[in-house]
């Protein structure tokens, strides 16, 4: 294991062993532009607590799963401001926040992204947690920000990054959704990231980035290189890809 790892393990661990017997959970929130890596890391984090801390419950939620579905967005004239603040469900918000903080069983819809809308057939039910991993756009916005006890914030460089998005694009199959084919299809992506998503990061997730607890800096191959917290040294040791 690379000392970065190391490191940034020892940091979570030692957040949780230090937070879990506070009367609320631990919520361990990952933003940063889309398709970064956030759902990677996360899952990573929630399998690095069920390994570390089996007895505890440990919830793993995206930001996601409280859009607005894709029929309430097109009456409301929003499926091109999706995945802004104004895309979200806030009253579910308020209900998950409600229900988090005073110990109450909620369940969620579920983010389908091939589907590319909330599938609100499969719920998830979430009820007393003792960690909850938070991860999305949305994580830093004041809400869900209310929540946290420690959050992470991904940076990468935005060339890279929309490289990555194709490809995440293209392996999840949208155009077949859209009816485009690839011509068109790949369009439709560069248009999304030039008018949507990059608008969406630069007003509403970047302007977070420094009050992070800790930005990660990822490299082209998906490396964690750089890790800076605002309270501890910068840490520079390359781990094992997010």
């Amino acid at each position: 294991m690379t000392m970065i790892k190391q490191n940034l393990e020892k940091q979570i661990i030692n957040h949780i062993q230090v937070n879990q017997y506070q009367n609320r959970p631990i919520v361990i929130g990952i933003t940063g532009n889309i398709a970064s890596g956030k759902t990677t890391l996360a899952q990573k984090i929630y399998d690095l607590c069920y390994q570390e801390f089996p007895s505890l419950i440990c919830n793993l939620v995206s930001t996601d799963d409280f859009l607005l579905d894709n029929k309430k967005l097109q009456r409301r004239q929003l499926m091109k401001y999706k995945g802004f603040p104004i895309s979200y469900d806030q009253t579910m918000i308020d209900k998950f926040v409600m229900a988090i903080n005073h110990n109450r069983l909620i369940n969620i819809p579920c983010y389908n992204h091939v589907m590319n809308d909330v599938d609100k057939q499969h719920l998830k039910q979430i009820f007393m947690p003792d960690i909850i991993v938070l991860e999305g756009l949305m994580v830093m916005q004041p809400k869900f920000r209310s929540m946290l006890t420690m959050s992470l914030f991904l940076n990468t460089n935005l060339d890279q990054n929309f490289q990555w998005y194709v490809k995440r694009c293209h392996d999840l199959g949208l155009n077949k959704i859209y009816q485009l084919n690839w011509e068109d299809y790949n369009k439709f992506i560069r248009q999304a990231w030039q008018q949507i998503n990059i608008p969406n990061f630069v007003e509403n997730v970047l302007p977070f980035r420094e009050q992070a607890d800790f930005q990660l800096d990822i490299s082209a191959d998906h490396q964690i290189e750089q890790i800076r917290s605002i309270t501890a040294q910068t840490m520079t040791t390359k781990m094992v890809g997010i």
